[in-house]
């Protein structure tokens, strides 16, 4: 049995875009209306317990909170902050002028049951439950675009081999299996104002009711089939890699079509065929 305990505060600047967003004044000069904002703040705990069932066999948990200080906001009440910003930088809106001072926090349960690589075997699977908010300049505390209450992973694969090198037994030939599936609660997202976005013709959001809806669950099951060939000082891997298997039609986001005046919702990548060639030294 294993106790563990972390404690930390931590740092980060604006995405660089943002940071250094170039905007025209009445003049028509450009300015940098973010240069000067400062670090986002990150309180961090972590409890975690451990326990070896088997000599192959791991059961861990973590418990987690983050008090989250200094988050970036509009300067006038709002419900717009920079915790919202995904990798894609995709964002209901982009205010031009920016300040410190927004909050937000993420608290949660990890749960890892894993086995460790035996007779050529392996899996884990990871499940996790959480609540992610935050809070722009107005005050008012709303769920994240990314408060999806929970996920769940498993990754399994198993090695076969094939054959050794009768004169070197260090090479040695393996088909290798590999699967995993996740599933999780769906992206929130903002409501989209039909009537105003046909009069604008463009996509106007409800801003008075920022990511109350959601998307179905996330559901994605990928498989890998390759053949690995161990050398004494390389390994080479041909791989086929099917991802998204089952299609699994999985909203991104959704936007207003001024063509046919509807909403339309954008999926992300559907199945998807990958072969490789990999070489490690």
């Amino acid at each position: 049995n294993t106790y563990t305990a972390g404690f930390g505060l931590h740092s980060q600047k604006a995405p660089l875009n943002v940071h250094f967003q170039n905007v025209r004044g009445g003049n028509g000069k450009l300015r940098q209306t973010n240069k000067d904002l400062g670090f986002i703040k990150a309180l961090h705990g972590v409890l975690g317990y451990e326990r070896q069932l088997s000599e192959k066999v791991r059961l861990k948990t973590e418990a987690y909170y983050q008090d989250i200080t200094q988050s970036i906001v509009e300067p006038t009440p709002s419900s717009y902050s920079i915790l919202n910003f995904t990798d894609a930088g995709y964002q209901d809106r982009s205010p031009r002028n920016l300040v410190n001072g927004g909050s937000g926090t993420n608290y949660g349960l990890d749960v890892t049951l894993e086995q460790f690589m035996d007779q050529g075997f392996y899996y884990m699977l990871t499940s996790s439950i959480f609540t992610s908010q935050y809070e722009g300049s107005d005050g008012k505390q709303r769920s994240t675009a990314n408060d999806g209450n929970y996920m769940n992973n498993l990754v399994i694969g198993k090695e076969f081999e094939l054959w050794a090198n009768s004169g070197d037994q260090s090479t040695k030939t393996f088909l290798v299996l590999d699967g995993s599936i996740a599933h999780g609660g769906g992206k929130r997202y903002t409501p989209i104002d039909v009537q105003a976005s046909r009069e604008q013709g463009e996509t106007v959001y409800q801003l008075d009711k920022p990511y109350t809806k959601q998307f179905k669950d996330y559901l994605r099951a990928d498989l890998q089939l390759s053949l690995k060939v161990n050398g004494e000082n390389v390994t080479q891997e041909f791989g086929f890699d099917i991802q998204n298997i089952t299609d699994r039609k999985n909203p991104l986001r959704r936007n207003f079509n001024p063509s046919s005046g509807t909403v339309e919702t954008i999926n992300q990548t559907g199945r998807l065929p990958v072969a490789q060639y990999r070489i490690e030294f």
